[in-house]
């Protein structure tokens, strides 16, 4: 009887090779299955992460090297398969991280990997790689891309490169890869530099406001939104909705725009009103709060105004409760003001201060009133 020979080597690599079925054409229509099982041999190398990660680490380099040869042998306009290459550069990582390699050592391979991709397996890698990556080897990442993009920057321009080979492209490319590291290092004054740099964007407004909101920083943030509005009135092609400034109100706690002058909060709250009513009630309640809280009492027909489109606000967005639970508030916390409270309640019972004459209307009658008796 003949004994049925064992493969030489790792038997996941063979089992790799077996999956990868060279020499067969795999149709677009075909793709996704093809992809399934692929996945499933990547899913038994993930699992060796904890117990042996040298040997991952080199099941994952074996992986990559046979699907950049299988490309040439599908059809993949779906993009499932050059995905599952993405899934394997960071599975990678992740194996290197946790047999301890050296973190220059990887970003180098990583960005060698990056130059000759001639199939596009790592466009836009490094989205996905900061998710991966621990603080020190996010940190090498980091400075070898800036070394790359100072490079380019110093370069002098031949007319016969390559696009990519191009400093131009290259200064760019590396550009926004560092965007990218810089915003999940969260390091705001390296981004701000960067991007003053290489020409300040809305989207770089916004990108910094959202660091910016991460560290407790709400006002800066909204200054940031700001400008990123200017920056995009500059633009053709507007490419900055209130939505980025909607997001950011989202993301933002009540206690902080709480703490916020009415300088930022009010013109924002302004541009909200109509497509987002729901965030821009939140940041009126927040300057009325802000003024009560306070006991700025100079202040407090201000406060009711603000309290007004509040609840108008609430009301557009179908919040009444909010607008409920803010009368609550208010009464539990400041029942006590009493040259503020009979102003508050007439509000809530409809009474609209914007429908009251002004202090300097009244003043003006006062001495109209004046004027007559005296005659």
């Amino acid at each position: 009887m003949t004994r049925k020979r064992r493969p030489k080597g790792d038997p996941i690599e063979h089992e790799i090779e077996l999956v990868l079925n060279p020499g067969a054409f795999i149709s677009y229509g075909a793709c996704f299955s093809f992809v399934s099982d692929l996945d499933e041999v990547a899913t038994k190398i993930a699992k060796l992460l904890s117990s042996d990660p040298a040997r991952a680490v080199t099941l994952y380099e074996t992986f990559l090297a046979a699907c950049y040869m299988k490309i040439e042998e599908l059809d993949d306009s779906s993009g499932s398969f050059g995905q599952f290459v993405d899934d394997l550069y960071c599975g990678w990582i992740e194996a290197r991280q946790a047999v301890g390699a050296d973190p220059d050592e990887t970003a180098s391979h990583l960005l060698n990997w990056m130059d000759q991709d001639d199939y596009g397996f790592c466009h836009r890698l490094e989205m996905d790689a900061v998710r991966i990556f621990d603080k020190a080897n996010l940190a090498a990442f980091a400075k070898r891309v800036r070394a790359r993009f100072d490079a380019a920057a110093n370069k002098t321009a031949k007319t016969d490169d390559k696009l990519r080979d191009h400093p131009d492209y290259l200064r760019r490319r590396w550009g926004e890869v560092l965007r990218t590291l810089y915003a999940a290092q969260k390091d705001v004054a390296a981004y701000v530099a960067l991007a003053e740099e290489t020409g300040l964007t809305a989207k770089d407004c916004h990108t910094i406001a959202t660091l910016l909101v991460s560290k407790r920083k709400p006002e800066e943030a909204l200054s940031w939104v700001e400008r990123g509005f200017e920056v995009d009135k500059q633009s053709p092609q507007g490419s900055m909705a209130s939505d980025d400034l909607a997001e950011l109100v989202r993301r933002t706690r009540d206690v902080d725009l709480e703490d916020l002058s009415h300088y930022t909060t009010e013109p924002a709250a302004k541009k909200l009103e109509k497509p987002h009513p729901d965030l821009a009630s939140r940041l009126w309640r927040a300057q009325g709060l802000r003024i009560v809280n306070a006991k700025k009492s100079k202040y407090y027909d201000a406060a009711l105004s603000n309290f007004e489109r509040a609840k108008r606000c609430f009301e557009r967005a179908g919040l009444e409760s909010e607008w409920s639970k803010t009368v609550r508030q208010v009464r539990a916390d400041h029942y006590r003001k009493s040259s503020f409270m009979p102003g508050f309640e007439g509000l809530v019972e409809g009474v609209r201060p914007s429908d009251q004459p002004s202090f300097l209307d009244r003043a003006k009658a006062r001495w109209r009133t004046k004027e007559r008796s005296a005659q």
